[in-house]
């Protein structure tokens, strides 16, 4: 295994602690969840929300996703043609079946939703694109990594899965 930097990885870390924060996080709650010294954390805060991949509202103390992530993950995208072309598919299979549709990319054990078309039907299925799920706990995910163990799978995805 490559060698890490360590005050990346914390950087990353907490960064990441903000993917399913919708309501944004506390310092001692990013604390309690790192597990990381109370000044360490203080200084990670201060360093991403000057440099803009947080932003912090005074009025609630806390600490929200900023505008270099939105900017990031917009570069990221604009380089990245699956989700157009995962539109275009979900759009076609979801006109054939009037089901909702998600696209997601297989990330260790884990899928990451790219797009999402929904039915026309009342009872719809809740996913919203970037999000994450444990392959495992999606029927059709277990069922296609079936078909497809490969050598060159990670040693971790291949565990992670059911047989």
């Amino acid at each position: 295994m490559p060698r890490l930097t360590p005050a990346v990885v914390r950087s990353l870390d907490v960064l990441e602690l903000f993917m399913d924060a919708r309501h944004g996080l506390s310092a001692p709650e990013v604390v309690q969840r790192t597990g990381l010294p109370r000044t360490t954390v203080h200084e990670l805060l201060t360093t991403l929300t000057e440099r803009k991949y947080l932003r912090r509202d005074d009025a609630t103390a806390t600490y929200h996703l900023g505008l270099s992530v939105f900017r990031l993950g917009n570069a990221f995208a604009e380089r990245l043609d699956l989700h157009a072309v995962g539109l275009r598919i979900a759009q076609s299979v979801g006109r054939e079946c009037d089901e909702t549709v998600n696209v997601g990319i297989l990330d260790g054990a884990d899928v990451v939703y790219v797009c999402k078309v929904d039915s026309t039907q009342s009872v719809r299925m809740v996913s919203r694109m970037g999000g994450r799920l444990p392959a495992v706990a999606l029927p059709w995910a277990k069922s296609f990594w079936r078909t497809c163990r490969t050598p060159n799978a990670s040693a971790s995805s291949q565990r992670a899965l059911p047989n």
